[in-house]
């Protein structure tokens, strides 16, 4: 009894997503927790944080570990309880790290869940890009005299 008292208290305690009638919802969920579609503002903060991994200067291992972080704060994003409140906040490290202890089992069909119905494929490690350019072009060798006008 204590125990349910306390996980009620707790869960009004967190805060509640306005739109949660308005958004998808998937039919696979992670624990108790529905799996919901990313909002527009939660978009604009996926994919700036994106573009600010692919910029930096910093060597493939630490874009890898940013990259995984940045999917774990999708998954904290798109969570909600049955009654639409947000369980994690994707700020903290410790509902980050909890989220981070979990299974793969569980994360990696959760994650293939928010891609489905959020519109971000490369947001699920099992994304595999699709090859854009597969027709080969060949490209004229320049002749000697091209070679000799221009000799760098």
């Amino acid at each position: 009894m204590i125990a349910w008292l306390k996980r009620w208290l707790a869960e009004r305690a967190m805060p509640v997503d306005p739109n949660f009638k308005h958004r998808l919802v998937a039919k696979q969920k992670l624990g108790h927790f529905f799996i919901v579609e990313l909002g527009a503002s939660d978009y604009v903060i996926i994919h700036d944080m994106l573009g600010r991994i692919q910029t930096e200067d910093t060597d493939d291992a630490t874009k890898s570990r940013e990259l995984m972080g940045l999917r774990y704060m999708a998954l904290a994003m798109s969570l909600r309880t049955g009654n639409g409140r947000m369980p994690f906040d994707w700020q903290n490290d410790v509902d980050l790290m909890y989220l981070a202890t979990l299974p793969h089992s569980k994360v990696i069909p959760a994650l293939d869940e928010i891609a489905a119905i959020s519109g971000i494929d490369w947001i699920t490690p099992s994304f595999i890009p699709k090859e854009t350019d597969t027709q080969l072009e060949e490209v004229e060798q320049p002749t000697q005299e091209d070679l000799d006008a221009n000799p760098s």
